[in-house]
């Protein structure tokens, strides 16, 4: 599973997503949401960066083992904190399908298999993600996310919730961020 994820995170972060011009918001650069703000050390929603377009990459920790990377495009109108785009999604070739959002799209090369690709709206608050994401089939799944690699924080660890068109729960669980490569403009 590991492999996996570090492939998707390369092939994430080496995708770019061009950064925006600077707004009425102040400087747009690429959104830092821990580590180093303006070279002091800061927490996740310390960072004053409210993102508009990029990608995050991002895996369950339990079986079935799926990883999705969203791709969050710039659109005409889209208001800053508000992430919306395509989300692909992926697992192991020997993951059972049934209960994977976006299956049985079955289409492998080697050992990992692509389901359909969602449809992603969400907006983010300080350093939190709620989006949903929208199969082709029906099928809806529901991600809460801090803007931190890892598990988040741990009074709110990161999770999904993935049910089919009639309703009916496929699949949730935690969730472990593996990439962050988010543009926006600073506060």
């Amino acid at each position: 599973m590991r492999r996996i994820a570090s492939l998707l995170l390369v092939v994430g972060l080496v995708v770019g997503v061009a950064p925006e011009t600077a707004g009425a918001q102040g400087r747009c650069v690429p959104c830092g949401f821990a580590g180093l703000c303006d070279g002091v050390e800061c927490g996740p929603s310390a960072a004053g960066c409210t993102p508009r377009n990029g990608i995050l990459v991002f895996n369950s920790t339990s079986p079935p083992y799926t990883y999705w990377t969203l791709f969050a495009k710039k659109r005409h109108g889209n208001r800053f904190g508000r992430l919306g785009g395509k989300l692909k999604v992926y697992v192991d070739a020997e993951v059972p399908t049934a209960s994977v959002p976006g299956f049985p799209a079955r289409r492998c090369r080697g050992s990992l298999c692509f389901g359909d690709n969602a449809r992603f709206l969400g907006a983010v608050d300080g350093d939190r993600l709620l989006g949903k994401a929208r199969y082709p089939n029906g099928e809806v799944c529901v991600f809460t996310i801090s803007l931190m690699f890892g598990l988040g924080d741990m009074t709110e660890p990161n999770h999904f919730e993935c049910r089919d068109a009639p309703g009916a729960l496929l699949s949730r669980g935690q969730l472990d961020l593996q990439g962050i490569r988010l543009f926006g403009c600073r506060q």
